[in-house]
C-alpha cells in the first residue's frame, strides 16, 4: 500500500513535531555531585530549515542571528545542527576543503558566542588532524 506523503514531506514534519516535544522534568535536571543540589538545563536548539546563504560565512552569520534570538531564555546549551555551515549554501564544496584545524574559521565564532553568553554551544563539524578529516 502506497502513502500518499512523500518521505520528505514526512521528515519535515516528524522534525517539527520533535522539535515541540516536551521532556519530562527529571530527564532535564542534573545533581551536583558537591552538594547534591538538583537544577534546571535550559536547552536551545537551531534548526537551519528554509535557510540559505551563498557562502558558509553567511549560514554562520545566519545561524549567529539565530543564536541570538535564544539568548533570552538563557539557555546552558545550544545544539547546532550537524554540517550547517556547509548546507543550504549554494556553492558545492569538498570534504576537504569543509574540513577546519580546531579552533579555525567557523568553531571561532561558536566559541567567542559560547564565551561572551556563558553557555555551552554544540557545533558538528569537520576537523582537520594531521592531514587527516
Amino acid at each position: 500500500m502506497q502513502s500518499d506523503i512523500s518521505r520528505r514531506k514526512f521528515l519535515q514534519n516528524a522534525s517539527l513535531s520533535a522539535g515541540t516535544i516536551a521532556l519530562p522534568g527529571h530527564l532535564l535536571q542534573t545533581k551536583n555531585q558537591i552538594t547534591g543540589s538538583s537544577r534546571l538545563v535550559n536547552l536551545g536548539t537551531v534548526s537551519i530549515m528554509d535557510m540559505s546563504a551563498p557562502t558558509s560565512t553567511d549560514m554562520i552569520q545566519q545561524v549567529l542571528g539565530v543564536m541570538d534570538e535564544i539568548i533570552p531564555y538563557q539557555p546552558d546549551i545550544i545544539c547546532l545542527p550537524e554540517i550547517f555551515a556547509y548546507s543550504g549554501i549554494s556553492g558545492k564544496y569538498e570534504l576537504k576543503d569543509a574540513a577546519e584545524k580546531v579552533p579555525g574559521p567557523v568553531v571561532t565564532p561558536f566559541l567567542n558566542f559560547a564565551a561572551t553568553h556563558r553557555c555551552y554551544v554544540i557545533c558538528p563539524t569537520y576537523v582537520l588532524h594531521e592531514g587527516n578529516v
